[in-house]
């Protein structure tokens, strides 16, 4: 079995001078070993063929030296390998493809990674990008038993990413990594009125990757000028594409990790259901309604102008009943009303209407 790094040798004499310069200064390179050294070969070899991506499996097979090897073991030799020659800037990976990098590419990689992206700059990417997956029209979430709207405010890590003036509800999003655990995710959600809290599992290799977008994305951006070699040029628009390309495979993820994250309502853990994030995402909110809006489902239908209905019932002789015999009079909350009224009578013998207002008006 021969491995696919040693045709490098027999064909370096015909390949270009800046290809050439990456391998001679990986043999330089102190940090790297023989087995580095040889995976970079590998990676310079499959770089112009278009059906050979080089992900760790397709690695894998081309490293292989003997039909026995333990294929585990050198998959994690090349996991690490990996990482050594991206810390060196000799290559460049985009989700799970991983690219030789030229000298010149080697150079706008380090300029990249010079770039400063902070903390708070990488939750306010994350939440916006989640709140974009999950709502496009002004965060007003539908109750589905009568259609009334809830607009809804949005934290992410204690970020406001989009807040509301009715701040009927209140979203909460955290990563595990911050130190939410369930009995912390229990007592955050029980002290917020009308609060959702969303808790998913995130993970290192995700934050680089979001990390490595928005670096990418401010390089671009401040180095977006026409008069840029051409040589450059070609290399910024490889990076705009792959940028491109890494952010949709961000957003599926995070859409991922909404759907499989732990829903808390009320100091409880919330059973959700969906195979969607935005789907997910309404349950829990439903579940929010039910738990700060009891009596909310009884209204099989919602008046448009409540007030202006009110005043013209009562000024209307002829209204007579006031509608109780319409079919879309919501009977089980005018019964709930009238148990209600029936009480009060049996209490007081009088019903005082702001008391009855504060009880079932909102």
């Amino acid at each position: 079995v021969v491995p696919l790094h040693t045709f490098y040798a027999p064909i370096s004499e015909f390949l270009n001078t800046k290809i050439i310069a990456t391998i001679r200064q990986s043999e330089e390179n102190a940090v790297l070993t023989d087995f580095d050294r040889n995976l970079l070969k590998t990676l310079l070899l499959i770089r112009v063929v278009d059906d050979m991506p080089g992900t760790i499996d397709n690695l894998n097979i081309l490293t292989i030296s003997e039909i026995d090897v333990d294929k585990l073991a050198q998959r994690d030799m090349i996991d690490k390998s990996l990482a050594r020659l991206e810390g060196q800037n000799l290559i460049n990976h985009n989700g799970d493809k991983y690219y030789f990098l030229t000298d010149e590419e080697q150079d706008v990689a380090k300029e990249i990674q010079r770039q400063s992206v902070s903390n708070t700059e990488l939750d306010k990417y994350i939440g916006e990008t989640i709140l974009a997956n999950l709502y496009s029209d002004n965060n007003r979430f539908r109750y589905k038993p009568n259609g009334k709207h809830f607009a809804f405010d949005l934290k992410y890590n204690d970020q406001l990413i989009k807040c509301n003036n009715t701040e009927d509800l209140h979203v909460t999003i955290v990563p595990a990594s911050a130190g939410y655990d369930t009995s912390k995710c229990v007592l955050a959600s029980s002290v917020c009125d009308c609060g959702l809290l969303i808790c998913y599992k995130d993970d290192e290799r995700l934050m680089k990757e979001i990390r490595k977008y928005l670096q990418v994305k401010k390089y671009l951006t401040a180095n977006n000028s026409s008069s840029v070699q051409a040589d450059r040029k070609q290399i910024y628009s490889t990076y705009q594409t792959e940028n491109a390309e890494r952010g949709s495979n961000i957003n599926s993820t995070l859409k991922e990790l909404v759907v499989n994250a732990d829903y808390y309502v009320s100091g409880n853990v919330a059973d959700v259901s969906g195979n969607m994030a935005r789907q997910v995402l309404e349950d829990a909110l439903e579940k929010v309604v039910d738990a700060n809006y009891h009596k909310l489902k009884l209204l099989e239908r919602l008046s448009m102008n409540a007030d202006e209905e009110i005043v013209g019932l009562l000024r209307d002789d002829s209204a007579l009943g006031y509608g109780v015999n319409a079919a879309n009079t919501n009977a089980e909350a005018r019964k709930e009303v009238e148990t209600y009224l029936a009480l009060q009578q049996q209490r007081s013998g009088q019903v005082i209407l702001k008391e009855l207002i504060e009880r079932f008006g909102t």
